[in-house]
């Protein structure tokens, strides 16, 4: 992957706080064997693939945890037209252009990856991004901010016969739109997705471009946390991906 392509993946972690008081909260995981990036703030899960690296489960490969302001200062001081070699050993990370090795970073190793989402019973839909862009844009006015009425700061998404309905309200306004989607035969299922999770999908098709395809899954899952027992609750996988990378949000 060219130094142009990875900038404009690694913009999309900037959605995660990078200033949180807990230091690992502050990292990317990368595992530069499977050309895989993933990122957190313990609420959100971010994953980016290099399609071109990867193979294998990435979920439980090896990787090094760096902190992600320098690693995007270290690309940021790339041409565009670049092709990077990254490798990685028990203490740093190495970042090579055409020539020249351009930093080199201090980091932990993490044995494993941690998986965030078991899947128990939930159903993948493909789903147009044009349509659900538009629908986005439509109902995202009426979602509210008050930190105080946290089920008022995303919006539900209702799936049933063929098609998604997005509803917002901040408890005044009320915004409804219908999105078609490509399987006919699905069963009901709603999911309140915070407003997190939709500002990462738009940077994230904005960063892979016209040619990307968006799936939905949304079901009940096993999630798993840094530290803390797995719990089982309602929650959302949209994954956008084209030939050169694949981009996976998890609440």
């Amino acid at each position: 992957m060219n130094a142009k392509e990875l900038k404009k993946l690694l913009s999309i972690g900037n959605g995660l706080n990078g200033n949180h008081p807990l230091p690992f909260l502050r990292t990317i995981v990368v595992s530069p064997e499977t050309g895989t990036y993933w990122k957190t703030d313990l609420d959100n899960f971010l994953t980016i693939v290099d399609k071109s690296v990867h193979s294998g489960n990435s979920e439980s490969t090896a990787g090094i945890c760096v902190d992600f302001k320098e690693l995007v200062g270290v690309f940021g001081s790339l041409d565009n037209d670049v092709i990077l070699e990254i490798t990685g050993n028990e203490d740093k990370l190495t970042v090579v252009d055409n020539e020249t090795t351009v930093n080199l970073l201090r980091s932990m190793v993490m044995e494993k990856v941690p998986r965030k989402f078991s899947i128990t019973n939930a159903v993948e839909i493909p789903i147009g991004k044009t349509d659900l862009l538009k629908a986005l844009d439509s109902v995202e006015y009426a979602q509210s901010s008050d930190g105080n009425r946290p089920v008022l700061n995303g919006t539900l998404l209702r799936m049933e016969n063929g098609n998604f309905r997005l509803a917002s309200t901040d408890g005044n306004r009320l915004a409804m739109a219908d999105v078609p989607i490509m399987q006919e035969e699905t069963s009901a299922m709603e999911h309140i997705v915070h407003r997190q999770v939709w500002e990462l999908l738009h940077k994230a098709i904005s960063a892979l471009g016209k040619d990307c395809q968006v799936t939905i899954l949304i079901g009940d899952v096993i999630k798993y946390c840094i530290s803390q027992p797995p719990v089982i609750s309602n929650a959302i996988r949209v994954v956008i991906e084209n030939e050169i990378a694949r981009v996976t949000i998890e609440r």
